[in-house]
């Protein structure tokens, strides 16, 4: 009667010859399993097998009682399955091994077995994933499923049961349903993770009442959020974000020109000049006050919002021109360049604007700032160059993360030319 070890060497030969006929006995020595002939065609499982086993020492008995053969309590089985099951998903070019795979492999010491049971739960047809020519809309279907998987290991907010409602649709087949499911948890999530970092910094309260104070009724189970309801809510994020960047440059670019003012303003406030033109002035600091108070306090909606600093920006545009007008008719103190940051932003646009192919007379609506960063990120994009030598790699990444701070900074519209102001 054969003792454990030669059983288990037995069983051991039957799985690598299984490699051999499903076509992985070349991937299967890549993870280390080397024959006497590692340049050989194919996988031999006998000279695979014998210097494994050598020197392994297996013990039948326990305690006095005899063990029955269980290819799980050899010691050289984790590190067969471990190069195995690699081998295995490789065959469908996948690098991620999933937990739920792992399990069946503590039930199914066969990587091979635990496989099929793996892709069975999750309504997949082993059989049309097996052997040399598996079927592609099967393997498109296995990459989507792991896919899913992997996105659910990766969202610790949601919980356990959530995640079992997940892994109902994927073995029901409902592969759409289950990737919706997990698009509207991560929209949730994000946006709440986001309101910790960029939330921070936006001052409308219409941000906190319209879309945060709504969506934390949704983390405990975001799956009730209707599909539509969380794409609107990231579009809603987003806009927040944006109308708080150009908010956030027009009161810096104001407050430069209301100090710009204040520096060159006469002392003497009898001065003729002064006289003339203090109405214009306070005018102008009382149209920013009132724009930015409105916006920081009033609960205005994401509308109200975008025309509150669409007026800030027009007030800001009449101010450059009327301190232009002051430079051009020689008002005391008002010769002095534009205010460095004006200049600086303005530079900034036009550096940008080269990234994409724009020049600097060029006003490019979204539309076409969309269509050139696509063109440039595809180009750029490291997915392109994975095989490339690294020097390659290097330069194509930092080419791609410029192009995307090109699209940033356009998105957000022209700037006015202080220096072409000046000169006006």
């Amino acid at each position: 009667m054969a003792n454990a070890k030669d059983r288990f060497v037995e069983w051991l030969t039957e799985l690598l010859m299984r490699f051999r006929l499903t076509g992985l006995g070349d991937r299967l020595r890549r993870y280390g399993l080397k024959g006497r002939s590692p340049g050989a065609a194919a996988l031999n499982p006998v000279e695979v097998v014998v210097p494994l086993t050598s020197g392994l020492t297996f013990n039948p008995r326990i305690k006095g009682f005899a063990v029955p053969f269980d290819p799980r309590l050899h010691p050289a089985l984790p590190g067969i399955q471990e190069q195995a099951m690699h081998a295995i998903f490789a065959r469908y070019r996948i690098k991620w091994i999933p937990p739920e795979y792992l399990r069946w492999l503590g039930l199914a010491p066969d990587p091979f077995e635990a496989f099929e049971r793996f892709v069975e739960d999750f309504g997949l047809e082993y059989k049309l994933l097996r052997g040399l020519k598996a079927d592609r809309r099967e393997v498109a279907k296995l990459e989507q499923a792991i896919g899913i998987l992997l996105e659910l290991g990766q969202m610790p907010e949601l919980s356990d049961d959530l995640k079992m409602e997940v892994r109902h649709q994927l073995r029901e087949r409902q592969y759409g349903v289950a990737e919706q499911m997990i698009t509207v948890a991560q929209t949730v999530f994000r946006i709440v993770r986001d309101a910790q970092t960029v939330g921070q910094r936006i001052v409308f309260p219409f941000y906190v009442v319209g879309l945060l104070d709504p969506l934390s009724g949704f983390l405990t189970n975001p799956f009730k959020l209707a599909a539509n309801d969380a794409a609107e809510a990231q579009q809603l994020q987003n806009m927040f974000v944006a109308l708080q960047d150009r908010f956030d440059d027009l009161v810096k670019l104001y407050e430069e020109q209301i100090s710009f003012m204040a520096q060159n303003w006469p002392a003497d406030p009898n001065d003729p000049w002064a006289l003339a033109n203090v109405d214009l002035r306070d005018g102008y600091i009382l149209s920013y006050d009132d724009n930015v108070k409105a916006l920081r306090t009033s609960e205005l909606d994401i509308d109200q919002i975008a025309e509150a600093i669409n007026n800030l920006d027009m007030v800001l545009q009449s101010l450059y021109d009327f301190i232009a007008e002051l430079q051009a008719n020689g008002a005391p103190g008002f010769n002095a360049p534009p205010p460095s940051a004006a200049l600086e932003t303005w530079n900034q646009w036009v550096e940008m604007a080269k990234r994409l192919g724009f020049s600097e007379s060029d006003n490019p609506d979204k539309a076409q700032i969309k269509s050139r960063y696509r063109r440039a990120a595809m180009l750029y994009h490291p997915d392109r160059h994975a095989q490339a030598p690294k020097a390659e790699q290097k330069t194509a990444e930092e080419m791609f993360k410029q192009v995307a701070e090109a699209y940033d900074i356009l998105n957000k519209g022209k700037p006015a030319n202080p220096a072409a102001q000046a000169a006006a």
